[in-house]
């Protein structure tokens, strides 16, 4: 019985690990999509003002969404590809873990978009 148990108890952790895998390669995915709308609106910003303000809202209302739904796998982006060393990926890190913090005290999805903005 305690062989059993324990298969069970196996697969089980097997299949959380795969789910949270999982999440992690989608928030990755998200996360090199905001990189570049992060790119866009720094673009936009001398040219379009407005526009890129109206972006950089929306992407900060998309990542406050992700945030509160799932902020487990957020921190594993914070590790950095050289890619994605430059202005675009430090701001959008900075904006992340200010969020992060933000959640972690408690704040309210609106909170977290006022602190990021």
């Amino acid at each position: 019985m305690k062989l059993k148990n324990f298969g069970k108890k196996k697969q089980n952790r097997i299949e959380k690990l795969s789910a949270y895998r999982r999440r992690v390669i989608q928030c990755e995915k998200e996360f090199e999509r905001s990189l570049a709308r992060m790119r866009s609106v720094m673009t936009k910003i001398r040219n379009r003002p407005t526009a890129a303000v109206d972006e950089a809202k929306l992407l900060i209302e998309d990542i406050v969404e992700k945030l509160m739904c799932d902020d487990n796998v957020t921190l594993h982006l914070m590790n950095g590809k050289n890619e994605f060393e430059d202005i675009y990926f430090h701001s959008l890190n900075v904006a992340v873990i200010a969020m992060m913090i933000g959640r972690a005290k408690g704040y309210s999805a609106a909170q977290l978009k006022e602190l990021s903005f």
